[in-house]
Order: structure tokens, then C-alpha cells, then sequence
């Protein structure tokens, strides 16, 4: 005896299993290269002989946060004179508020242990 498919309200759109959404045997849902369109509540539906219980989840895509301009890839300057290395980040909107920009040193030159 298999037990009844639910039936889903009219705003509820089944899943439909692709190369980027696969249903996991321990019952999760795995969506690899997301897109916006996947933005949305998504709501696991157990279903028994029993009857039938529901728990959803609420998926918020944000766009990638980037590095524009990029920062040049070399900057040569003489020794006792300035240099600038510039470097803005852009972030989704709804984090802009939670971003920050820091550096890191690498030195490339031999010698003793040396900190700007």
C-alpha cells in the first residue's frame, strides 16, 4: 500500500528534479549553481499512512560580492614615494551594510622579516 500524494495548494509548484536540484536519500534537497529564480520557501512534505506534516525553509540567493575595479596587478613606484593601491567591493544590496575591505602583505623580496 503506497501512501497518498499530497496535494499542494495552487501557489505551490512541485519540485522537479534536474541536474541542479536532486532530492538526497536522507530526504534533503541539494541545489548546486543557484541562480535568483531559486530564491524562495521551499517546504518538505512527509508523507505516511498516518498522514502528512510539513516544514519549510526560506532560500535567499544574494549576487557574488566583487572586487571593481580590480586592484592592478603591479604597481612599481621609487623608493621614498607614494604609492595608492586601490580596491572597492561591491555586494548584494542586502548586505552592503555587513561588508568590509581589508589587505594583506606578501613580501617578495630575500631579507629579514619586514612589515609596512
Amino acid at each position: 500500500h503506497k501512501p497518498p500524494i499530497p496535494l499542494l495548494p495552487p501557489d505551490e509548484i512541485p519540485i522537479v528534479h534536474t541536474e541542479r536540484v536532486q532530492q538526497r536519500p536522507d530526504g534533503s534537497l541539494s541545489i548546486t549553481r543557484l541562480v535568483a529564480k531559486d530564491a524562495g520557501e521551499y517546504e518538505c512534505i512527509a508523507t505516511s499512512e498516518t498522514g502528512t506534516i510539513r516544514a519549510s525553509s526560506v532560500l535567499a540567493v544574494y549576487n557574488r560580492t566583487r572586487v571593481s575595479p580590480r586592484p592592478a596587478a603591479r604597481v612599481e613606484a621609487a623608493k621614498g614615494s607614494n604609492a595608492l593601491l586601490n580596491c572597492s567591493a561591491i555586494a548584494d544590496s542586502r548586505l552592503a551594510n555587513r561588508l568590509t575591505v581589508s589587505w594583506a602583505y606578501r613580501p617578495t623580496f630575500g631579507g629579514e622579516s619586514y612589515r609596512p
